[in-house]
């Protein structure tokens, strides 16, 4: 009888470190990723300005020449 109560405990014991490990294993991943994530965002921040600069610029090229 105490023999099949430590087997549960145990089996009961594992499942919830294979559970933990899972968790940690997938919130590592998504941590590795945020630098990558701040880069690319900083790159498209700067694309988005030169656009906009260039969009503003030939805005007022446009209006010139139709006046």
């Amino acid at each position: 009888m105490e023999g099949m109560k430590k087997k549960a405990e145990l089996v009961e014991k594992l499942k919830s470190l294979e559970g933990e490990k899972s968790s940690l294993q997938a919130e590592v991943e998504a941590l590795k990723m945020i630098p990558q994530l701040q880069t690319r965002v900083a790159s498209l921040k700067d694309e988005v300005a030169k656009l906009r600069e260039e969009r503003k610029r030939l805005k007022g090229y446009v209006k010139f020449t139709t006046e």
